[in-house]
């Protein structure tokens, strides 16, 4: 059984169009978990007017944030593998199967290429990999620049749960987590073909959004939050990988 987690806020513009590239991927038994942040759009009906029994909406009564609000959808999830998505990107027809194959050859965790589109979803950059470099997935390399893209990853449940809950703070978000716990310890493949359209647009909430003017000023790519980050980021999952460790030899 899959299980896509799809975490969405005030994002009807692009919804429809993400869940019915997903959609025609899935089985009947699989399940598309839509959290919804309290959106104060039209986004819950937008997912509602689908009307497929495999999609299950929960609406957040306040604001969790990206990194708690994929966390609800995560502890919702009942299949074995589970597929990350965000709100407006679209998945390539071979997402799945692609992924799947990989899971079959004995990965744990799952990584994908992705090319980078406008608002429209005009191509702006065919690979991911090949603009600005493969994924260097070591420990100082993930707090140098982080290959983990969210949106472009799935995981073994068991595997993702071990890495919840997420730390809540602006520095640290649930991939960067991700990759820096379970993904130090667990079996990681990546594919480097193309995998989904990752629109990059003006209300983009990661650090860069490609607008119709170009790339958004974004307070995370100050030296100061940058500096703070890996900081921060270190310290956590320092601590996590001890617990980890303790908790094996018990």
């Amino acid at each position: 059984m899959l299980s896509v987690c799809l975490a969405t806020y005030n994002g009807s513009k692009y919804i429809k169009g993400q869940i019915e590239s997903i959609l025609p991927q899935l089985s009947p038994e699989d399940e598309l978990i839509v959290s919804d942040d309290a959106s104060t759009d039209e986004t819950s009906n937008t997912v509602l007017s689908i009307n497929d029994n495999r999609i299950r909406l929960v609406t957040n009564e306040s604001v969790h944030g990206i990194t708690g609000n994929f966390e609800n959808a995560i502890n919702l999830a009942k299949g074995d593998y589970v597929f990350l998505s965000d709100q407006d990107d679209k998945w390539l027809p071979n997402k799945v199967e692609l992924f799947m194959a990989e899971f079959k050859k004995g990965a744990d965790i799952v990584l994908s290429n992705s090319s980078v589109t406008d608002s429209h979803l005009n191509v702006k950059i065919k690979s991911c990999y090949d603009a600005f470099g493969h994924p260097n997935l070591s420990f100082f390399g993930t707090l140098k620049s982080c290959g983990w893209q969210g949106s472009a990853m799935a995981l073994k449940r068991d595997v993702l749960l071990q890495s919840t809950p997420f730390p809540h703070n602006k520095y640290i978000l649930h991939d960067l987590w991700i990759g820096l716990t379970v993904g130090q310890i667990y079996n990681t493949h990546i594919i480097y073909t193309p995998t989904l359209l990752y629109r990059r647009h003006s209300s983009t909430v990661t650090p860069l959004g490609l607008s119709e003017t170009g790339e958004q000023k974004h307070s995370a790519n100050t030296i100061r939050f940058k500096i703070t980050k890996r900081i921060v980021a270190c310290a956590l999952s320092s601590i996590w990988h001890i617990r980890h460790t303790i908790n094996l030899l018990r």
